[in-house]
């Protein structure tokens, strides 16, 4: 996993655009070159994804927003007050403008109504299984670290629980997330400062609810809970490195499974953006109206 302090090779990798297929010549290999393409196209950018990652450009300002994809070579102007979203190709040089305003029509009435189950009522639901529960997490300071030039202070958060002993509708399995941040000290244009640490971190229901089967089938577990640290992210600043690792693992009665999956968020070039950079958020000169 690339470390702190990669970013510019990593951009650079993410950022490259995959090389075109040869084009045959001819009416008909034209035609299907142009089919054949938007396959190959679409599948080269989906392995890109995941090998070297999605390089995207963020403005914020003057709460309008702005995404550069450089992969597809396309960007999305977001202004709430102007009930507008501006769609730009940038290859094509065209533009497409859509009004928030407008609302889809409410879904048509089905009249259709099924008929009655069969039989007297459904029978009683079984008996809630059980299980026990571990939860333990951890908090770690990192230290400070500079980034880019940018200074930004490291922590570490592991989530784990782990149920045993599992009864009925329970069954036994694990989940863990564990994230690593750089945090600077650039405000996150994209949420509210809090004092509840960073956003995101580690929601208990979902994996729960998993791990024991749901509460539709009726788990009832015996939790027990451990912390250990103290070093709290603060809320509200911009992540100059982010690394989330989800691990889990069940044992169902078609057998136990297991995977993980790691994702990883670097940030750089970051700077504050001023009344000179209104233009970024405009239809730039030359783009025509898509049709």
């Amino acid at each position: 996993m690339p470390q702190p302090g990669s970013f510019d090779s990593d951009w650079a990798a993410a950022a490259a655009t995959p090389t075109p297929a040869p084009q045959a010549h001819g009416f008909m290999s034209g035609l299907i070159n142009k089919y054949v393409n938007k396959a190959e196209t679409a599948a080269s950018n989906a392995m890109k994804m995941f090998t070297t990652g999605v390089a995207t450009r963020h403005y914020y300002y003057n709460g309008w927003t702005r995404t550069d994809t450089m992969l597809t070579q396309t960007a999305e102007i977001d202004k709430p007050d102007q009930h507008e979203i501006i769609m730009l190709d940038l290859a094509a040089k065209t533009y497409t403008i859509i009004d928030t305003n407008v609302q889809s029509p409410p879904p048509t009435a089905n009249p259709y109504q099924p008929p009655a189950a069969p039989g007297g009522p459904p029978p009683p639901p079984p008996k809630p299984g059980t299980m026990k529960l571990a939860v333990t997490s951890t908090s770690t300071s990192l230290g400070p670290l500079t980034i880019d030039g940018v200074p930004t202070s490291g922590y570490s958060q592991d989530f784990k629980m782990v149920a045993s002993q599992a009864t009925g509708s329970c069954s036994d399995g694990s989940f863990e997330t564990t994230m690593t941040e750089y945090l600077s000290n650039f405000a996150d244009p994209t949420i509210k400062a809090t004092s509840a640490g960073s956003p995101g971190m580690m929601n208990m229901t979902m994996p729960m609810q998993s791990i024991s089967g749901g509460t539709r089938q009726g788990c009832v577990p015996t939790i027990t809970a451990n912390h250990a640290g103290n070093a709290s992210p603060p809320g509200g600043r911009l992540a100059l490195y982010t690394a989330m690792t989800l691990k889990g693992a069940s044992s169902e009665q078609s057998g136990a499974q297991s995977g993980s999956f790691v994702t990883l968020i670097e940030r750089g070039d970051v700077r504050t953006l001023g009344s000179a950079d209104e233009s970024l958020f405009e239809i730039p000169p030359g783009f025509t109206k898509s049709q």
